[in-house]
């Protein structure tokens, strides 16, 4: 029994060697905390020059919101282009050809990436129906910058240890739990249809154009 706890205790020394401490794990929670609430408080008070339209109109809105985001599309397409190239230089193109663990840290960044890249998109579109002032539309950006942000730390961090990845990871999943949960807030105060339909049920579209006729 002795020497079977020791062996146990020796895989387990082996399988944490490297990583970092709960108290390193817990700092980089802060950091990337910190870091989230600087990008969105920081950005919305003090930064006037973020351009933003002064139209109010959906068509607008939408428009502003694709072109942020075609920044983190740029942030993933980065990511595939680079995790092909190097697939190329280490001769793992194949990927049955036993080599995938010389690039199994740009596979986990890219596959994580995807996941963020769509929570990012469907949440940014959604609260971007929402906003109604020009000053709220700083929101879309400011939730694009976090991304980018976050992308970059987290692809340093785990190129370093997979364990320094926590800095990223926590500005992604605390900007996109804030975004969602302040549009899911919106979508209770304003209601579900707001921006959707016009008085009486009618979309504004189609009023607009009866009012034309």
């Amino acid at each position: 029994f002795i020497s079977m706890a020791q062996q146990r205790g020796k895989e387990s020394r082996e399988k944490t060697d490297g990583y970092p401490s709960k108290a390193i794990l817990q700092l980089q929670f802060l950091l990337g905390l910190s870091l989230t609430v600087v990008i969105f408080f920081g950005g919305y008070v003090y930064c006037d020059s973020i351009p933003v339209p002064n139209e109010e109109s959906m068509t607008f809105k939408v428009a502003y919101t694709f072109r942020c985001a075609l920044f983190t599309a740029i942030c993933l397409l980065i990511l595939i282009l680079s995790t092909a190239i190097k697939r190329d230089a280490l001769g793992a193109i194949n990927p049955l050809a036993g080599k995938e663990h010389l690039i199994q840290v740009d596979k986990n960044v890219l596959t994580n990436t995807v996941e963020q890249f769509l929570v990012y998109l469907v949440s940014v579109m959604a609260l971007a129906t929402y906003l109604d002032t020009p000053e709220q539309l700083k929101l879309i950006p400011l939730y694009t910058t976090a991304f980018i942000v976050g992308r970059v730390l987290f692809r340093i961090g785990y190129g370093i240890n997979p364990g320094y990845r926590s800095v990223g990871m926590t500005i992604n999943i605390v900007s996109s739990v804030y975004i969602v949960g302040f549009t899911l807030y919106l979508m209770y105060t304003k209601g579900f249809m707001h921006n959707i339909t016009a008085s009486g049920g009618v979309p504004s579209t189609l009023r607009a154009g009866r009012e034309e006729l």
